[in-house]
């Protein structure tokens, strides 16, 4: 997906609606975040509704199996206020979450929203996303790790990395701490499927880029 004439992204994290049991509580408070707070302080950041654009990266409802009737409605009415106030696109991406099935997106509980709200995107796989000069990788839920290491690997964004805070833009150093994650998904995978777990350790010494320590620790 390409963008042009884009000024600024604004990021919303997590939203879990319907987390602890549909609760009402918890379900006014985080409408009222969204509303007389997230978007007040939105427009103090300055916003221009004709380049700015909002990316929500996941689990934007909370239970995978179903949906609470009164969240659903809730997640209408937030979806509608949301493209209302980014006319250039609110963007999805699928978390964990959001899918019905662990291992696949296709069935996800953000369904037909894309229809009922035109500017209302979602990611279901792996993407990129250009925005003028810049490119993202859009990732949404992947348990695969096969699948997860060939989506990553056809992404190439061309240009050096800017914006780095914390390794400067260093691929190498991030490709050791992505190594570092394998092995550790490795090492709880082996735990259920040994000889499973020792073949991801493995493939991860072959890589020829080693290990690497957390951010902030290398």
């Amino acid at each position: 997906m390409k963008l042009k004439n884009i000024r600024k992204i604004f990021i919303l994290g997590d939203l879990h609606l319907g987390v602890r049991n549909n609760s009402i509580e918890w379900s006014d408070i985080q409408s009222d975040y969204l509303v007389n707070h997230f978007l007040k302080q939105v427009d103090q950041e300055g916003f221009d509704p004709e380049r700015d654009i909002l990316v929500q990266v996941g689990d934007w409802n909370h239970v995978r199996e179903s949906t609470n009737v009164r969240i659903y409605k809730q997640s209408l009415e937030i979806a509608k206020i949301l493209t209302e106030k980014f006319k250039r696109g609110v963007y999805v991406i699928l978390g964990n979450h959001d899918v019905y099935y662990k291992d696949r997106t296709d069935t996800h509980s953000l369904e037909g929203f894309d229809k009922i709200y035109p500017n209302f995107h979602i990611f279901t796989k792996a993407e990129p996303f250009i925005l003028d000069s810049h490119k993202f990788l859009m990732l949404p839920w992947i348990e695969n790790i096969d699948e997860l290491k060939a989506a990553v690997a056809q992404f190439n964004v061309g240009i050096a990395v800017r914006g780095d805070i914390i390794y400067n833009g260093n691929t190498t150093k991030w490709t050791k701490f992505a190594n570092s994650l394998r092995m550790m998904m490795a090492l709880r995978l082996s735990k259920v499927d040994a000889a499973a777990g020792k073949a991801e350790f493995a493939a991860v010494r072959t890589t020829g880029f080693g290990v690497g320590a957390p951010p902030g620790q290398s």
